[in-house]
């Protein structure tokens, strides 16, 4: 699901949606929501590949400590965000191989205009 990283509150929003994965159908159409966001909110849309990376003793990385990592980085630009977040999943994987792809999107609200 979209998680948005509240700048004010440093607490996450997650915008869960009814609709199937973009890419799995091509003529679907995806119902819109609007969101309010203020200036230096986080919208971070992780890839299942990211949260459901397995550790050599089967645990899965976890939306939970995907939350923490990016909490940790919140202040860095996005691509650092991004970086330092795979670099973690792969610690926390250790030996154990990636089976599935790793996609993370990551846009900070820089001006809000009423």
């Amino acid at each position: 699901g979209v998680m948005l990283l509240r700048h004010d509150t440093d607490s996450f929003q997650s915008l869960q949606s009814q609709s199937l994965p973009l890419g799995l159908v091509s003529d679907f159409q995806f119902q819109e929501t609007e969101i309010a966001v203020k200036a230096q909110d986080l919208l971070v849309v992780p890839s299942d590949g990211v949260f459901e990376a397995f550790s050599a003793k089967h645990q899965a990385f976890g939306l939970k400590q995907l939350e923490r990592a990016i909490l940790q980085r919140r202040h860095l630009p996005c691509a650092e965000i991004i970086q330092g977040v795979f670099a973690e999943v792969r610690q926390f994987m250790g030996a154990h191989p990636q089976t599935d792809d790793w996609t993370l999107v990551c846009l900070r609200a820089i001006h809000v205009s009423v």
